[in-house]
């Protein structure tokens, strides 16, 4: 079978994952990211082996939990450094970095949003939300 054909069926059959992942690799896009995050950090962070972008990989990892600890998804990430300089450049990233990462995320989002559809508000003067109910029936009441 070639790769067209998969990625066909596939995004046929889980056509919701394939939006999620192409959002995120959309939103974490290594080059801009590793120019807006690296002019963030002004002259004290440095780019050598390991990029703003291969943290944010790195931590993400962790953070969604497909990795239990920073030095296991170091290792599944394949990064080029050192587990020792990787966490040697965490410690000293500087907060202006993540509000970077953050604001850089939110800029991309709001774009996206702005071409969505909008839909009319339900009822009129007051912000509503539509809330999917089925998860809260296996959860504790």
């Amino acid at each position: 079978m070639d790769l067209d054909a998969l990625f066909k069926l596939f995004g046929q059959q889980t056509p919701v994952c394939v939006m999620v992942q192409m959002l995120m690799r959309s939103l974490l896009a290594p080059g801009e990211l590793d120019h807006r995050l690296h002019a963030a950090g002004g002259s004290r962070t440095y780019i050598r082996q390991l990029l703003p972008s291969t943290l944010v990989e790195v931590m993400s990892l962790v953070v969604t939990g497909k990795q239990r600890s920073l030095h296991a998804a170091h290792k599944a990430a394949n990064v080029a450094a050192s587990v020792q300089a990787l966490y040697s450049k965490l410690s000293r990233l500087d907060p202006e970095v993540g509000r970077e990462l953050v604001r850089t995320v939110a800029e991309k989002s709001l774009a996206i949003l702005e071409h969505l559809h909008r839909w009319p508000p339900l009822l009129a003067g007051y912000r509503t939300f539509i809330i999917d109910g089925n998860h809260l029936g296996g959860t504790e009441h």
